[in-house]
């Protein structure tokens, strides 16, 4: 046998064996063998947080700059809407479909804090804390 016939029959050996193993069978193979493996996810944090203690703050009757100093600058200043602010926080924890979206909106007359909303159902900063680690084990 010459080298070229061997060299062709170590090629076709070779398919052979990769054929097999990427055959009908190696799905259940590989999923056994990556059971329990998943990609690394990141929390998303998105937006400005607005906490129950932040919102605890705002007071009828604040300036712009007041409220921007507790809060931050707002991440929607709608300019068809100059007087009114919203504050929109969103947040995926990373390995779940959990999506948290909370939105604080600010109304104001004269630059003065007429109203606002928004307030009642939020987390405070110890609960933040707690989602964003919540990927970690203890």
């Amino acid at each position: 046998m010459g080298i070229k016939l061997k060299n062709q029959m170590i090629f076709i050996s070779l398919i052979a064996v990769f054929g097999a193993l990427t055959g009908c069978h190696s799905k259940p193979l590989l999923e056994s063998m990556t059971l329990g493996i998943t990609p690394y996810r990141a929390a998303v944090v998105q937006g400005n947080f607005v906490s129950q203690e932040a919102a605890a703050k705002v007071r009828i009757g604040m300036t712009r700059e007041a409220v921007r100093n507790i809060l931050g600058t707002p991440l929607l200043i709608d300019p068809f809407h100059p007087n009114r602010w919203d504050y929109v926080f969103y947040f995926k924890r990373g390995q779940t479909d959990i999506v948290t979206q909370r939105h604080f909106i600010v109304h104001f007359n004269k630059e003065r804090v007429a109203a606002y909303s928004g307030a009642e159902d939020l987390p405070s900063e110890y609960d933040l804390i707690q989602a964003v680690d919540g990927d970690r084990k203890k």
